[in-house]
């Protein structure tokens, strides 16, 4: 029975941590910061233009049984209902992986597919008897107050989330933070690699109760928007083999750690802004390609503290067309989602 609850217990951590991710990515543009495992709920949203949304989470390891069903949305009411008096809310979820959230079979067809959100008004009557009744019944045994709690503003979600393989346990939340970065012009692998990021994020964040800002989803997007591999460089500059296999073998930390080096990326985004702004380009496409020919020699000089060989102008340029690249993706950034 320990590893049973012990399992339910991560369970519900796993899901309550990706349904904080779910709801994150759906209006990132609009959020400020987000709260796993809160001081008032499961989950707590806050937007920019003073929105709260606060989260009851409820998971199950066997979404089909309906066991305890009804106790789990029971308590999810009696601690949303909490909520409204202590703080103020825009919208009240009851967020959930049960298949059959309010255990009525002529019901099954409304949740249990793919991801579900409905407003309490938008619920059959049976369903909205169901969740009043459930109100009235916390706030007597919890004496707790109903004045501030507004069935106008409950709204409840599932999402089909379970299983012991990756690929079908978050494909619903995968497929939310895809269609992001998708918006933003990354690639399959790219992709990949900052969704497991931002699980990571999130499962972490949770533990230690602190805020994840809407910061803190730019900077993984930036450092895994490069391709792994430089083809596309070594195709552009027309590098010799010679030079491609001392970047590969030698320089490939080098560069790295000056493509994220604060000061010279924010100078060569400076720099590179003004060369656009002032058209001192003769073919905008060609834009990052003139400006690294126009500048390779400064900063390769910059770069090496003067002291220049042969391979000092290839790894500059890398270094430059990485930092242009990054500085593209943090437009679509600011542009897609106020980043």
């Amino acid at each position: 029975m320990t590893d049973r609850n012990a399992q339910a217990g991560a369970f519900g951590w796993d899901f309550q941590s990706n349904l904080a991710l779910y709801f994150a990515s759906k209006d990132l543009k609009s959020l400020s910061r987000v709260k796993v495992e809160g001081p008032t709920e499961d989950i707590e949203l806050f937007y920019e233009d003073g929105r709260r949304t606060f989260i009851q989470a409820k998971s199950q390891l066997e979404p089909y049984n309906s066991s305890n069903t009804n106790s789990h949305l029971k308590n999810a009411l009696k601690t949303l209902i909490d909520a409204t008096s202590k703080t103020d809310y825009s919208v009240l979820y009851y967020g959930s992986n049960i298949s059959n959230p309010f255990v009525f079979k002529e019901f099954g067809g409304l949740f249990g597919v793919g991801a579900t959100d409905y407003s309490f008004n938008e619920l059959p009557p049976k369903i909205k008897a169901k969740i009043e009744k459930y109100v009235h019944e916390v706030s007597i045994s919890e004496n707790l107050s109903l004045d501030k709690f507004d069935y106008n503003r409950l709204r409840i979600t599932t999402l089909p989330f379970f299983g012991d393989d990756d690929e079908t346990r978050y494909r619903v939340i995968k497929q939310r933070v895809e269609n992001l970065l998708d918006s933003l012009g990354l690639k399959s692998p790219q992709i990949n690699s900052i969704f497991t990021h931002y699980q990571l994020l999130f499962t972490q964040n949770s533990s230690k109760k602190i805020n994840i800002y809407k910061k803190d989803f730019a900077w993984p997007i930036i450092v895994y928007s490069l391709d792994t591999t430089s083809d596309e460089f070594y195709e552009e500059f027309n590098l010799d083999v010679s030079e491609e296999d001392a970047i590969e073998s030698i320089y490939t930390g080098f560069i790295e750690k000056k493509t994220l080096e604060f000061t010279l990326f924010n100078e060569v985004s400076n720099h590179f802004l003004d060369f656009t702004e002032s058209k001192s380009y003769q073919n905008k496409r060609n834009a990052a390609r003139e400006f690294i020919d126009k500048h390779c020699l400064y900063y390769s000089r910059k770069i090496f503290y003067g002291k220049l060989d042969d391979m000092s102008e290839p790894v500059t340029q890398l270094i430059l067309w990485r930092i242009i690249k990054k500085i593209k993706v943090i437009k679509r950034l600011n542009k897609e989602v106020g980043l």
